[in-house]
């Protein structure tokens, strides 16, 4: 079975979980981590080592911290994206707080630095590119707001695979050959957004072109495409309007 998207290095469930409860208990339980490592039946005697991680954890505020810690430094260690370790690539967060200065190039791994081609500039205009394994369009979810762009920063999404520019003839319509989107529809700032749209604050018109007749009449919604604060939307409702056209004398 063929992976897409983030999935851990091994393909056995009991492999990865058994790395990260060992790693996990290594500096609160050094005994309950190498009875982890030793086990061989994992999906039979589980939670009896669950259950081990969570007393040496109860009234210890450090060791309880270490075990969380430590586990989820684990689990991320043993993700993937395609073939790359995730620690491996900078994400769009990381790109834009080391354009913005905040992220010192020394704070990232040394397969992260290599991503970061030629010197530096701040606040010199510098440039975010793409390169994310894989085939279509990749989507990448935001959970919590991108930093603030303090510096030049030119984000560009045409560098992702499979990028295309619209022929000549398609000016005008919105780019559908792009690869790679942000989506934001777990930001409760954007929940808050849409909540606030009210047909008052809706610039529409009605084109009447196609109508032939005076009575009611039922028209498609459309968006206009051509405007820079058309933001692409997954769900268009309602999809048609009923009008009732009337004839003066």
């Amino acid at each position: 079975m063929k992976n897409e998207g983030v999935a851990f290095a091994s393909e056995s469930t009991s492999a990865a979980a058994r790395t990260i409860m060992g790693d996990a208990l290594r500096k609160a339980d050094p005994v309950g981590a190498r009875g982890v490592e030793n086990e061989t039946n994992w999906r039979r005697n589980y939670l009896g080592h669950f259950r081990r991680a969570l007393e040496a954890g109860i009234g210890e505020a450090p060791a309880a911290h270490s075990i969380a810690a430590d586990g989820l430094r684990s689990a991320h260690q043993q993700m993937r994206y395609g073939a790359v370790p995730l620690d491996d690539a900078i994400s769009l967060r990381e790109a834009i707080e080391v354009s913005n200065g905040t992220l010192p190039i020394s704070s990232l791994s040394a397969a992260e630095r290599a991503s970061v081609f030629g010197t530096l500039s701040v606040p010199a205009p510098n440039t975010v590119v793409f390169a994310i394994p894989g085939a279509g369009v990749q989507m990448i979810s935001v959970t919590s707001p991108l930093p603030t762009i303090t510096s030049p920063l030119a984000i560009e999404g045409m560098s992702q695979t499979g990028a295309e520019y619209n022929r000549v003839e398609q000016r005008d319509v919105f780019l559908t050959n792009l690869t790679v989107r942000i989506d934001g529809h777990a930001l409760a700032l954007a929940q808050q957004v849409l909540a606030d749209i009210t047909p008052a604050k809706i610039s529409a018109y009605i084109d009447l072109s196609t109508v032939s007749r005076p009575g009611p009449t039922q028209l498609p919604v459309r968006i206009d495409t051509r405007t820079l604060l058309y933001t692409k939307t997954d769900l268009l409702f309602p999809a048609t309007v009923t009008v009732n056209i009337f004839e003066l004398d």
